[in-house]
């Protein structure tokens, strides 16, 4: 007889194998768009000898 902590244990089990791919992989690409953006601004404010890029001001 399955206990709903038992169930609960295995449905856990079961959404992290599923889920956990998705997220990293999700978060991987956020931060890659992210840093592509940065450094993109980072070289157009070095091009245009301006101040700190914008992506300092917004900490990213």
């Amino acid at each position: 007889m399955f206990s709903t902590l038992n169930i609960a244990i295995q449905a856990n089990k079961v959404i992290s194998v599923f889920v956990f791919p998705q997220v990293f992989l999700k978060s991987l690409k956020y931060s890659f768009i992210q840093g592509g953006l940065g450094q993109g601004l980072w070289l157009l404010g070095k091009g245009s000898g301006s101040p700190p890029p914008p992506y300092k001001w917004l900490g990213l």
